[in-house]
């Protein structure tokens, strides 16, 4: 295994694993001692999760081969499987990035088992309220920051301050976003509030979160990059509401089984004029829904009132396709994301990636033979 990875990254979030005989293990980063069956101590989150329902899973039926693998489950931002380095194992990890230096990695994509799709959840349409609603916290990848030139061009505080701005003036026709944890201070020099339009700081209030269950009463869900992908697409597409998807580069195993116009819509836009700021759909679409008035010093906030806009002239004119799109959507989710399936997929996961290594078997069991002389 590639010690740059145990050397350089957090241990709650990078560890090895082993499966054996059917039996979920967690080695040492150095394989010099036995293996543990709990996840050693410090551990993150997503490691326990995993802990239990593969455990389960295993008990259950569930037929793994003998194998040993890196499971990362950090956010991946630093790229563990860049193919500039020079590696001998392709980490296991929820996130890859799609165009951005290092982006196309090897690290082999896997269902992240903390945030899970639970239930179907209905709404009648005809009471749902016409805005895109979003509920979560301030997180941020300030990926935007480089291509838009500002400080804290973070989509979830932008359409946040959108949405308490709209309100204010009386005219919240578009958007309901709202942040669950109280925006850390600004500096003038930051994008969010001091330069969106010339327009004055507001204190955003902090908003109660929203289950999942509860976001059905809303025709348009609006899924927001955190960190990186923030996990939250698979549970928006148990709902009978049409998703529009923030364009981003970061990806989990799904996204490339599902496509825009089918499962989805999409917005932000991601192109900058010459000039330096935001362009393309943004200018276009102009300020809808309460998005008009001062000069823009950041266009990207205007696209969402384009894509707001696209979906309720999509509903006017094509009904159907609107339920189409959200009737694809949940049978998606119902078919292929519950955890069945993710096991499932881990199974197809770890028997590809054993298939890379002919000589994994021997490494085990040489493993093996040395913990068992440590009365293991």
């Amino acid at each position: 295994m590639h010690k740059y990875y145990m050397r350089e990254m957090n241990p709650a979030t990078l560890k090895l694993v082993l499966i054996y005989n059917n039996t979920l293990y967690w080695p040492p980063s150095d394989m010099k001692g036995p293996p543990q069956r709990e996840p050693p101590s410090p551990a993150s989150p997503y490691k326990i999760f995993f802990q239990d329902f593969m455990q389960d899973a295993l008990a259950a039926g569930l037929k793994l081969p003998n194998v040993l693998f890196i499971y990362n489950s950090d956010d991946n931002i630093m790229r563990l499987g860049d193919p500039r380095r020079p590696l001998t194992a392709p980490p296991l990890s929820f996130v890859k990035t799609r165009g951005r230096p290092g982006g196309d990695d090897l690290d082999i994509l896997v269902p992240q088992l903390m945030y899970l799709p639970r239930a179907l959840y209905n709404s009648p349409w005809e009471s749902k309220k016409d805005v895109a609603f979003f509920r979560g916290k301030y997180t941020c990848s300030h990926l935007w920051e480089e291509v838009y030139g500002l400080r804290d061009a973070c989509p979830r505080n932008v359409l946040a301050y959108l949405s308490e701005r709209d309100r204010r003036a009386g005219n919240a026709t578009a958007l309901d976003v709202g942040l669950t944890q109280t925006l850390p201070e600004t500096s003038p020099e930051s994008s969010v509030p001091y330069q969106l339009g010339g327009l004055p700081q507001l204190d955003l209030p902090v908003m109660p979160k929203v289950s999942i269950g509860r976001h059905a009463p809303h025709k348009w869900l609006l899924n927001l990059e955190g960190m990186v992908c923030a996990y939250r697409l698979s549970q928006l597409m148990t709902v009978n509401s049409l998703i529009l998807h923030q364009r981003t580069p970061y990806i989990e195993y799904f996204y490339r089984s599902i496509r825009p116009g089918e499962h989805y819509l999409e917005f932000w836009n991601t192109t900058v004029r010459s000039d330096g700021a935001a362009g393309g759909a943004a200018g276009r679409h102009g300020g809808g829904g309460g998005g008009g008035g001062a000069a823009r010093l950041l266009a990207i906030e205007e696209d969402v009132y384009g894509a707001v806009a696209a979906m309720r002239a999509l509903e006017r004119e094509s009904p159907g396709r609107v339920h189409d799109i959200i009737r694809n959507s949940q049978q998606f989710a119902a078919k292929l994301l519950t955890l069945r399936m993710r096991m499932r997929y881990y199974r197809a996961a770890l028997l590809g990636y054993k298939a890379l290594f002919p000589d994994m078997d021997k490494i085990i069991e040489s493993y093996m033979v040395a913990v068992r002389a440590q009365a293991f």
